[in-house]
């Protein structure tokens, strides 16, 4: 940080009558692809912090920032031992010969639930092959109703626009490994996604 203080300026263009505030900062570090975290692994590393803010940004804990520099190689010493996927083991996982226990961390937290899932799932169950429209998985305890287009992009809750999926590959669709086809009907590998990476469970 190069200025702490901090500069109030008019808003953009279609926003008149409301205030922008600057800050100027300077980067003093790049992270390469192989050195970003993911967000699960940041919120190993730095559990309390906020990683889904409402806002612009986000500010991480005081408390927590050594820990997260350490876990993106930022610390003394340069980057930290790496794991098997090139990616940088959080503080708290990087032996066993440092650390056999991780200590408990809770935090309450008000979050949205869609009610209508369950009548979704249902509605599915009522109507498709009880199995996963990607591998096969005929565990009825373990599919899920996947939407064609998310549901917090409006996308219904119909039989139009849903899937049966384990939740393996429900999972690895939310984390953009898997996308559908043109038609939306089919499930496809993202990018440099291989089909080890998402194998069906043993």
């Amino acid at each position: 940080m190069t200025d702490p203080d901090i500069v109030e300026d008019d808003a953009w263009e279609g926003s008149e009558g409301r205030k922008n505030y600057i800050e100027d900062i300077e980067w003093d570090a790049f992270l390469s692809r192989e050195e970003v975290l993911s967000l699960d692994e940041l919120k190993v590393v730095a559990p309390l912090t906020n990683w889904h803010p409402q806002g612009s940004g986000i500010k991480v804990r005081e408390d927590e920032v050594e820990a997260l520099a350490e876990g993106m190689g930022q610390a003394p010493g340069g980057i930290g031992p790496r794991r098997s996927d090139g990616l940088a083991w959080p503080p708290s996982c990087r032996g066993p010969e440092q650390v056999t226990e991780v200590t408990a961390s809770y935090a309450r937290a008000l979050r949205t639930v869609r009610r209508h899932q369950s009548a979704f799932r249902t509605l599915l169950l009522a109507s498709q092959p009880h199995e996963c429209a990607y591998c096969g998985l005929a565990t009825v305890k373990l599919l899920e109703a996947a939407h064609i287009i998310p549901d917090a992009h409006g996308g219904p809750s119909s039989l139009e626009n849903g899937l049966l999926l384990c939740a393996n590959h429900h999972r690895a669709l939310d984390s953009g490994l898997l996308k559908w086809d043109q038609d939306g009907r089919t499930l496809l590998l993202a990018g440099d996604i291989t089909a080890e990476d998402v194998a069906p469970l043993p």
